[in-house]
């Protein structure tokens, strides 16, 4: 299992504290059997459609929209709804949420807060150490198999200065 941290992880954190604005998507839920998105005031959103958007890196990802049918009546449309459309709507990656949940679970975990704790004590003195005191900014060799090479030689002078101590 991974405990690594994704983006805004902290942030999510300290905005669960306080109170989730009503209507960013974060907000809405999602009913897995039903594939239907529920609003903050109960309506049922069905799906649309999908995209599959590519991002900077390479990624795929599919975006699914889902549409309200009727926000006419409702009295949260004016903090809902944009200024000239009819009903809400609201694009979300549901592999991305169910990642996020996965990842937010382990990470709250007892185990996970152990290893949270640990993580700043034994890695990030080490980058530190090697960025600022020796001066490694970035990888003066090209290639993946040249720049293993460097970073596994960076790794043993690391490991001798601190056998030296």
């Amino acid at each position: 299992e991974a405990y690594v941290k994704f983006a805004f992880f902290d942030k999510s954190q300290k905005a669960s504290r306080k109170a989730t604005p009503a209507f960013l998507a974060d907000a809405f839920d999602y009913n897995e059997t039903s594939g239907e998105l529920i609003c903050p005031t109960g309506k049922v959103m069905t799906h649309s459609y999908d995209t599959i958007e590519r991002t900077s890196t390479g990624y795929k990802r599919t975006i699914s929209t889902f549409k309200a049918s009727s926000c006419s009546t409702c009295p949260m449309k004016e903090m809902c709804v944009k200024p000239g459309h009819e009903n809400r709507e609201v694009a979300i990656d549901l592999d991305f949420r169910r990642y996020k949940k996965k990842a937010t679970a382990l990470l709250v975990s007892e185990l996970g807060v152990r290893y949270r704790k640990k993580r700043p004590i034994d890695v990030e003195p080490v980058f530190g150490n090697i960025k600022n005191n020796h001066g490694f900014k970035r990888f003066k060799l090209r290639t993946k198999n040249k720049a293993e090479i460097e970073i596994g030689l960076l790794c043993i002078a690391q490991n001798l200065r601190k056998w030296q101590a």
